[in-house]
């Protein structure tokens, strides 16, 4: 007779041939070989990860709204024009004509300090700030917005990204202290190379008659104090003044935005072109305004950041004011460098 099947659900009896098997068990070679491979690659990634370089990008500030090409005929045409004019202005300053940076009074030329009378010891809060606002102006080129600050009493200086979108060379001009848009003529420009940092453009403005220049100075270090002057977009646009500008009221201008920071360092690119690096905060419309010591004296002219996209890095940069001299002394007249320390 056979026994009754168990039902179902009902506990399990084991006997010594159901024992469980406590057997360890045993890594053969093979097993070991590809932990051992598979702990080397988790190892190199971690290595790889932690040494490689952050991606990092460069950027114009701010950048171009459109491309040009350069072999395209017309821009050829507009860069002949332009050199044109550079020989121009070279030839006025061979025959003593007022050079960047001076202006005559009794038929005697003076330097910078004729206007800007740059200071040994440091402006006062207020002093500085009217000096800026006095001396920088909004630059409008095509469809580009930036700064400018002037060196002579019709000279402004700015970048060559501001200015290489103006057609036949014109830009528009506009400050408070203006009072009104007036024309400029881009003069000179430094040829762009995508290997070098230099990026400057000399503007004539004969109808501004600013009541500041700027002198430059040759005395910068890191850890010095400095302010930026500018008209960045993202604040600039929250300016009711600029949509009145827009609107086609001439006489409207935006405040100039200024704020505080220091030099990081002094760096030389691979290209050799010098650059300060700082901690003042600039942004899309910056470029070619004035990075000034606590005198008043350009150390350098905003030009670009540099973001670090993976760590939320940011840098900003000027070239710095020996390159400006640089770029004014090969039109034919150098303007002197201040080398006495602010305060």
């Amino acid at each position: 007779m056979m026994p009754d099947p168990q039902p179902t659900g009902a506990p399990l009896t084991m006997t010594a041939d159901s024992a469980p098997d406590d057997r360890k068990p045993v890594l053969t070679a093979p097993w070991i070989a590809a932990y051992a491979l598979l702990a080397l690659a988790i190892l190199g990634l971690a290595l790889w990860l932690w040494l490689r370089p952050p991606p990092v990008e460069y950027r114009d500030v701010p950048a171009p709204a459109n491309q040009r090409n350069p072999a395209n005929q017309g821009d050829a045409d507009r860069l002949a024009a332009l050199q044109a004019e550079a020989d121009k202005l070279e030839a006025e300053i061979a025959a003593d004509e007022c050079p960047p940076g001076t202006v005559k009074q009794g038929g005697a030329q003076q330097g910078n300090a004729a206007l800007a009378a740059a200071p040994s010891t440091p402006l006062s809060t207020s002093a500085l700030r009217e000096r800026l606002r006095a001396a920088t102006a909004m630059v409008l080129a095509g469809d580009s917005a930036g700064t400018g600050f002037f060196i002579a009493p019709d000279l402004l200086m700015t970048n060559r990204h501001v200015a290489e979108e103006a057609t036949n060379g014109e830009v528009a001009v506009t400050s408070r202290a203006i009072g009104r848009v007036v024309k400029g003529q881009v003069v000179a420009m430094s040829q762009k190379q995508d290997d070098r940092a230099i990026d400057y453009a000399l503007i004539r403005v004969p109808d501004a008659k600013p009541t500041q220049v700027l002198g430059l100075t040759g005395q910068y270090d890191a850890l010095q104090p400095v302010v930026a002057a500018g008209y960045p977009g993202f604040l600039t646009m929250a300016d009711d003044s600029m949509w009145r500008l827009l609107g086609g009221d001439l006489t409207a201008a935006p405040a100039l935005v200024l704020n505080q920071g220091s030099i990081q360092a002094v760096q030389t690119l691979p290209t050799g072109d010098e650059v300060l690096v700082h901690s003042t905060d600039i942004a899309q419309g910056n470029s070619g305004g004035p990075l000034v010591d606590a005198c008043g004296r350009v150390v350098g002219i905003n030009s670009f950041i540099r973001i670090d996209a993976e760590n939320a890095g940011r840098a900003s940069y000027a070239l710095s004011a020996r390159g400006i001299a640089a770029f004014i002394g090969a039109l034919g007249q150098a303007p002197a460098l201040d080398m006495a320390e602010c305060g």
